[in-house]
């Protein structure tokens, strides 16, 4: 096989594959976020979730951390105080532009 084709094939292949492994939970984990929060790839978003005082933001941008529109959006979270604690839901609702935002009783 010409060298050239093989090279240019190597290169396609790696390319390709690049931005699968450029989204793990451990990439993700290492890079620092823009709100301090915890971020999370979702199909095309990236969804970072910051957490405190009683209230849970989302903050909800694409992969080049472009805003996504929240506008008309709603969520929610559930979340589970330790093993035998009880579950606090917090219904999410725009607030800014790509921000979903919600207040709730829970212990960080």
């Amino acid at each position: 096989m010409n060298k050239s084709i093989l090279a240019a094939l190597l290169f396609a292949a790696l390319t390709i594959s690049q931005p699968v492994l450029a989204h793990t939970d451990e990439s993700l984990d290492a890079m620092p976020s823009p709100h301090g929060g915890q971020v999370r790839a979702a199909g095309p978003y990236h969804l970072e979730l910051v957490a405190k005082d009683g209230e849970l933001v989302l903050h909800v941008t694409d992969h080049l951390n472009n805003g996504i529109n929240t506008s008309g959006g709603e969520g929610k979270a559930n979340i589970q105080q330790g093993k035998a604690g009880g579950k606090t839901t917090v219904k999410l609702e725009p607030s800014e532009s790509n921000m979903l935002t919600g207040r709730g009783e829970f212990q960080l």
